[in-house]
């Protein structure tokens, strides 16, 4: 049987902006799947021989004769850093997690963000209202009724994120690792701002500028009141 396998390396240079002594080392992990171009991820449970499964970490070596893609790591040379890794908590992903115990949610974020008893992720996007991808109705922080405007932003909420649990989880990921950062990103304007006069659809007219500075920066502001800084 064939099995269709996935490596992801995490490099063990770097420890903040120096380099470690000693032998430089990967951590290597592994997950399969029997199946590769079936649905049973997405369908039901299934035999799974390697579900993100720890390996003996791997040495760097000296550059060996190959017949095949080379690929050479010179831990002596460093380029430009990264920001992080990481993963997106907007609604749809809370949607599931609320679903769960509040043990079982927290032992999931754990896993994902803790830097010792998770895999450490430490970037996570977040979007400024619903996305696309969400079973809910679309929604912004400042809906209106057709054909009405609120240059003011007198009707600015963000009660949706704070009922559905985006808030709370938002606020338990960072209480796990302080260290996280949330980039957060809009899928859409409110509808009055789009020459649709929906989420859906249309184009942003251009006499708001000003108007979507202000709700962007009431978005910021808002969180920042629950305690939830935006990096980005």
């Amino acid at each position: 049987m064939k099995y269709l396998s996935a490596m992801t390396f995490s490099l063990l240079l770097l420890s903040g902006c120096g380099v470690r002594e000693g032998p430089a080392e990967v951590e290597v992990w592994y997950s399969s799947e029997s199946e590769p171009t079936g649905r049973a991820w997405l369908e039901g449970p299934q035999e799974i021989r390697h579900a993100l499964a720890r390996q003996d970490n791997l040495p760097f070596e000296k550059l060996r004769e190959s017949d095949g893609p080379v690929i050479h790591v010179d831990p002596s040379v460093r380029y430009q850093p990264i920001e992080g890794i990481g993963s997106s908590l907007e609604e749809s992903t809370v949607f599931n997690l609320m679903r769960m115990d509040s043990a079982g949610r927290e032992g999931v974020l754990r896993r994902l963000v803790h830097p010792e008893d998770g895999i450490g992720m430490n970037l996570m996007r977040i979007c400024i209202g619903s996305s696309d991808f969400t079973g809910r109705e679309f929604y912004t922080y400042n809906d209106m009724p057709p054909g009405e405007l609120d240059l003011g932003l007198e009707h600015f909420s963000i009660e949706k994120d704070i009922e559905y649990g985006i808030i709370s989880v938002l606020r338990k990921t960072l209480a796990i690792n302080p260290g996280v950062r949330f980039i957060a990103s809009p899928w859409s304007p409110p509808g009055w701002m789009k020459t649709s006069d929906s989420i859906v659809g249309g184009s942003f007219k251009s006499e708001y500028t000003d108007v979507y500075a202000r709700y962007l920066r009431k978005f910021v502001e808002s969180y920042a009141e629950h305690d939830i800084p935006v990096f980005a």
